[in-house]
């Protein structure tokens, strides 16, 4: 999530390679037992995102996905 004072557009600057080397150290942190459980979740989103022509991660994006599961 973000944090307080970070905007849409900090969060989507980000480059795609370095976000995805975070995703990835991210991963490598996840005990094994949560890591599928994750990587299952994280799967879904962005398969989502592609459906929707979502783009880029933002806040507003996330929150879109979120809010189909309410």
């Amino acid at each position: 999530m973000m944090e307080i004072g970070e905007s849409d557009e900090d969060f989507t600057a980000t480059p795609p390679n370095v976000s995805e080397a975070a995703t990835s150290e991210i991963c490598n942190l996840l005990p094994q037992k949560s890591k599928m459980r994750y990587e299952n979740t994280y799967n879904q989103f962005k398969e989502w995102r592609q459906k929707h022509k979502a783009g880029k991660k933002s806040e507003n994006v996330l929150l879109a996905y979120l809010q189909r599961t309410l």
